[in-house]
């Protein structure tokens, strides 16, 4: 009990914190308001390659092993990104491909063994969303997820017993494949716009900083800095020295500072200021799920044979509602709310464990910050899962219900060559009726394949906390 207390009392201290100077020449949150979004985008698209060559060879007096292996992989990527008020237009994808291959040998004066098999894995997922916004407030937009992965395995092995004469040999091979195709869309409608604006935050930071070093940003400097700092994911996907661009784009306002005065300003990158939201959305839509798995295994011995093969489908859809609200009370604080729900029910019934699935998630969030020094974050998780199952289930109970409480903090402290302290705190528990082992919380939910079936559990409790500092008591040159 005692443990849970000192979570929830870590959490309620950061929800409380409060101080009355932030390091800020005015802590009225009206530019994070007020501010709009610069038209703006990028694209990354690369390709990267890895080969890796493993080796080991050992004698003794018991006899003697050599083990070898080599890996090579292929890693594409590619990435869009564009913005402004009336759009926002987002998609990734990535790809691993790999192959591996070893061989093992060992040899005594009692047998001799030798296994070897290649290896074949592919990974592919993509992730696009759309949103258009109209002038009245509303939108409308679609996402969609989709991943794949392939793995192909062979082994082969061959032992000869020594000890017989001639000596006997046992031979034994085995392949397997395993394939997975996951993927969800969904269209939305709604209204509202929620916007980032860390950007604001960092170009009042780095006008603060300006100042220190002698030399003030007039208003429309520092709105053309917060439109920098919005593209600078842009500057560190296209070269190699973001910082060297991004002052350039600004003019160059760390020319004429002394060393120590630009490595003072350039530091606005680093301060923690967390993430930073202003407004809601709300939206309404529907969406389907697909999950299809596909496994082969085939096993060839001296004395035996066996061929297994497996196939399951699980396809669902269902509405969904969301929202979120992000409110920045002042410079230093932000509070926010997050919420969805969805419901979903199986397009098909043969090997689908499950009938239907209601599923509810609510995040509050609170973030405070005093400039670069303190940064303390907590939030408060609620998540619901009800799945009623079908026929194609096996088990007494057709309704399954599962709840999950978290509590989370996070605090970050520093006073420059002097001392930092970190620390984080979490509590969570998921309770369960009847026992099942629901509590995965995939985006549909559940895990279908594992919810009814696998390791059953009435209540579970996790908590973990930690800290650490760092105190500097003598710091000097000579």
């Amino acid at each position: 009990m005692k443990r849970y207390l000192i979570v929830v009392g870590w959490c309620l201290c950061a929800l409380l914190t409060a101080q009355t100077s932030i390091g800020f020449s005015s802590n009225d949150p009206k530019p994070l308001k007020d501010y709009r979004l610069p038209e703006w985008g990028y694209s990354q698209g690369k390709i990267g390659f890895s080969y890796a060559a493993i080796g080991n060879d050992r004698k003794s007096s018991n006899g003697k092993d050599n083990y070898s292996r080599t890996d090579l992989r292929l890693l594409p990527s590619y990435t869009l990104f564009r913005e402004s008020e009336r759009m926002a237009l987002s998609f990734t994808a990535h790809g691993d491909g790999r192959f591996s291959d070893y061989k093992s040998t060992y040899e005594n004066v009692y047998n001799r063994s030798t296994s070897k098999g290649p290896q074949y894995d592919i990974d592919i997922t993509g992730f696009g969303s759309w949103k258009f916004y109209e002038a009245s407030g509303t939108h409308w937009g679609a996402n969609s997820e989709l991943s794949y992965d392939r793995n192909w395995r062979e082994y082969k092995s061959q032992l000869h017993d020594l000890f017989n004469n001639p000596p006997n040999e046992y031979k034994s091979s085995n392949k397997s494949t395993q394939q997975r195709l996951n993927g969800n869309v969904a269209f939305l409608w709604g209204f509202g716009r929620i916007r980032n604006v860390t950007p604001v935050i960092r170009a009042l930071r780095l006008s603060e900083r300006m100042h220190a070093v002698n030399k003030d940003m007039s208003q429309e400097s520092i709105d053309k800095a917060a439109e920098q700092f919005t593209r600078y994911s842009a500057y560190t996907a296209k070269y190699d020295r973001p910082d060297k661009y991004f002052w350039e784009s600004l003019g160059d306002p760390l020319n004429g500072l002394s060393a120590f005065e630009s490595r003072y300003v350039n530091e606005v990158f680093n301060e923690a200021i967390g993430n930073r939201s202003e407004g809601y959305e709300i939206d309404f839509g529907l969406r389907g799920n697909s999950w299809n798995f596909r496994s082969k295994y085939e096993d060839q011995g001296t004395y035996s044979g066996d061929t297994a093969k497996f196939h399951e489908k699980v396809y669902f859809t269902g509405p969904q509602v969301s929202g979120a609200y992000y409110s920045n009370y002042s410079l230093s604080g932000q509070v926010g709310v997050d919420a969805k729900i969805n419901y979903d029910w199986a397009l098909n019934k043969k090997d689908n464990p499950l009938k239907n699935v209601f599923y509810l998630d609510i995040t509050l969030s609170h973030l405070y910050n005093i400039t670069d020094r303190i940064l303390v974050t907590s939030s408060f998780r609620y998540q619901n899962t009800q799945a009623e199952t079908s026929s194609e289930a096996l088990v007494t109970n057709k309704k399954f219900k599962s709840s999950a409480f978290d509590l989370s903090s996070s605090v970050y402290f520093f006073i420059e060559n002097r001392i930092s302290l970190s620390g984080n705190a979490n509590w969570r528990r998921i309770t369960n009726k009847p026992e099942s082992s629901l509590g995965d919380y995939s985006p549909l939910g559940i895990d279908t394949r594992n919810s009814i079936f696998g390791y059953e559990i009435k209540k579970r409790t996790n908590w973990y906390l930690s800290a650490s500092l760092n105190y500097y008591f003598d710091r000097s040159l000579r």
